[in-house]
């Protein structure tokens, strides 16, 4: 049975990104990713530890 993902939504505009969470998953994440609609970051491959 094949995993259902969900999708990414921007937390600004609420839009769908375009992309799923799969892609977090699977850690295939080269750059950040953008929201095509508004330009904010929605995911970051850098990772920022206390």
């Amino acid at each position: 049975m094949e995993k259902k993902y969900e999708k990414i939504i921007c937390y600004k505009c609420k839009k769908d990104t375009g992309i799923t969470e799969e892609v977090i998953v699977k850690g295939n994440i080269n750059e950040d990713v953008k929201c095509p609609h508004c330009g904010t970051m929605v995911i970051s491959t850098q990772v920022d530890h206390c």
